[in-house]
């Protein structure tokens, strides 16, 4: 069974659009949800191919890197560009490419959380996670895996050369992604200790 979501438009309004743009006369359910799989896999290659030209500017300093039985140095740079604009923009749920997931499920010692969509929610939707993701990257925590303990990933043979450069990128940028993560995660718990406190009837200002 699959699920779609549709967070810009209610039902009806997505029901009439499908109406209007197949020509059927009346909904029905198998067709419907196909149709909305469809859009939603349009939508997602059209803005995995703006990051992909967005990340095609930037520039890179000189590095170099070597081909791997599976990565090429050309996709290594492409992964080291949405990593730069990935940190560069704040962890937005919009630079999460393809490329950069995969990247990090296959070489990075993360395991795959079911899809680029899960791996996302895992680490960043809680900032506290976010906090314990950048530190794998952090040459002052060691580079430790988040997920297996270890900082085995950074000498993994083949893509040692692209995983040292992605620590080297986060050193520019961790400063200051500690701090606003730091932030939204103290916002968030004072959240949650105003509606606990309100549960139990008692009011407190905890700005």
């Amino acid at each position: 069974m699959v699920i779609v979501k549709v967070p810009t438009v209610n039902m009806i309004d997505a029901q009439t659009q499908f109406l209007q743009e197949t020509g059927k006369t009346e909904v029905k359910l198998n067709e419907f949800f196909g149709w909305l799989q469809d859009g939603r896999i349009a939508k997602e290659k059209k803005e995995e191919k703006i990051r992909n030209k967005e990340t095609e500017k930037m520039e890179l300093k000189d590095i170099e890197l070597k081909d791997s039985n599976f990565m090429t140095a050309k996709e290594k740079k492409a992964v080291l560009k949405h990593w730069e604009k990935f940190l560069k923009d704040g962890v937005k749920t919009k630079d999460f490419s393809k490329k950069l997931y995969y990247h990090l499920a296959r070489h990075c010692d993360f395991t795959a959380h079911r899809d680029q969509y899960g791996f996302y929610a895992t680490y960043f939707d809680n900032p506290d996670q976010s906090i314990k993701f950048l530190r794998q990257f952090d040459k002052d925590s060691g580079c430790m895996s988040v997920e297996y303990g270890t900082a085995w990933w950074m000498d993994r043979g083949e893509y040692k050369d692209v995983n040292s450069e992605m620590c080297k990128i986060a050193d520019e940028y961790k400063t200051g992604l500690y701090e606003r993560l730091k932030d939204n995660a103290k916002s968030r718990d004072i959240e949650m200790a105003k509606k606990l406190l309100e549960k139990h009837g008692i009011s407190v200002d905890l700005e």
